[in-house]
């Protein structure tokens, strides 16, 4: 079995120890217990109720700054009004991937950050502007009220439902002589009952309607703000999925040269703390083998990275016997550059002593020659 088949299958068993959702897999996945499902209701219901308030602030604030810094950018006064706007919107889509993790766990990787206040307002705006990154999280800001709000409607739908249901059945149940219909129905006990008995399955077609609704809306999240990820091998790729951080990278560990190199055989640097960035050993057998450079922010915990690098430490061994022999091939050419490089600057030093020795004392002589000829 190669490395690239050794990674999914070790991280599916990591991630069901782990509580956590494993890549996507041939076999479709076995479907989770009742508890899961609850809490993944009541996870969607509360992120739709939070995302009604903030989208009407993301579609006030934006189409109030867009419409202020388009007027206003003739004069040159919107043009920081459209970059504040441009800014805020990365900024609040930060806050979005925050709330898709927590409550839709949609695994977002962390944002790319914008650190470059010192370059000048035309070129920041041009930047930002010229950014497809930045303009989808404008878009999913704009859309946000309207997508939760369509969401909200459907599930408002089976949750009035169980509702109405549960609350005739109660008032069946306690009618006593009082005479109530529903349509051409008496409310008394046994239609209580009944009631009562049908509000179960509209509750749990409430369940349903809301983890399809957090699917839903955990796609949209992760359509809007993930950007695809580079170009790798397949064990970071599998890593990275996951953890939830596309950015991840692998550094595999050379013991006779005593550091770090990249799947290239190129030595990499690891993180230091307060950097953003941090690193998590892997170990085979009590062996190093490699270390795991991710966000120092990962939502998935030290805990799953850490299960996560036991179970891919075997495929890592096998990367990193491909890194080590990447690595000899580079230090063989680069001794083979050094050899032709001494060997050029030997040359150059011989050239050097026969132009500044030997060729000095025969010119010396030749004129010595010339001078003695004279005389006599």
């Amino acid at each position: 079995m190669s490395s690239a088949e050794l990674v999914p299958a070790a991280l599916d068993r990591v991630a069901a120890e782990e509580g956590a959702p494993a890549p996507a897999m041939s076999e479709p996945p076995p479907a989770p217990p009742l508890t899961a499902r609850l809490e993944g209701a009541a996870r969607s219901m509360v992120y739709l109720i939070v995302s009604v308030p903030l989208g009407l602030l993301y579609l006030v604030c934006a189409l109030g700054g867009l419409t202020v810094g388009l007027a206003l950018a003739p004069v040159l006064v919107g043009l920081p009004v459209l970059l504040a706007v441009l800014l805020g919107a990365w900024s609040a889509a930060g806050l979005e991937r925050l709330l898709a993790n927590r409550l839709l766990g949609a695994r977002i990787p962390p944002l790319p950050r914008r650190s470059r206040s010192s370059v000048p307002l035309l070129r920041r705006l041009r930047d930002e502007g010229t950014s497809i990154a930045t303009w989808k999280a404008l878009a999913l800001l704009l859309l946000r009220l309207p997508v939760t709000l369509a969401a909200a409607g459907a599930a408002a739908v089976p949750i009035g439902l169980a509702v109405a249901l549960l609350t005739l059945g109660l008032t069946g149940l306690g009618a006593g002589d009082e005479e109530r219909y529903v349509g051409p129905w008496r409310l008394d006990d046994l239609t209580g009952a009944v009631l009562l008995l049908l509000t179960v399955p509209a509750l749990i077609l409430v369940v349903a309607v809301l983890n399809g609704l957090g699917t839903m809306l955990r796609g949209f999240t992760r359509g809007m703000l993930s950007s695809p990820a580079p170009a790798s091998g397949a064990v970071r790729e599998a890593l990275a999925q996951s953890l939830g951080d596309r950015t991840l990278s692998i550094a595999y560990w050379l013991p006779d040269q005593e550091a770090y190199v990249d799947e290239d055989g190129v030595p990499v640097p690891l993180p230091e703390s307060g950097s953003g960035r941090a690193w998590t050993a892997v170990e085979h057998d009590g062996r190093r083998v490699a270390a795991l450079i991710h966000d120092e922010e990962l939502d998935a915990g030290p805990e799953l990275v850490q299960a996560a690098a036991a179970a891919a430490a075997l495929a890592l061994a096998n990367e990193r016997l491909k890194a080590a022999l990447r690595a000899r091939v580079a230090e063989l050419r680069a001794s083979r550059v050094r050899i032709v490089e001494a060997g050029d600057a030997a040359r150059r030093r011989l050239e050097r002593d026969l132009h500044d020795g030997a060729q000095q004392h025969l010119v010396a002589l030749a004129l010595d020659l010339q001078l003695v000829r004279a005389r006599v």
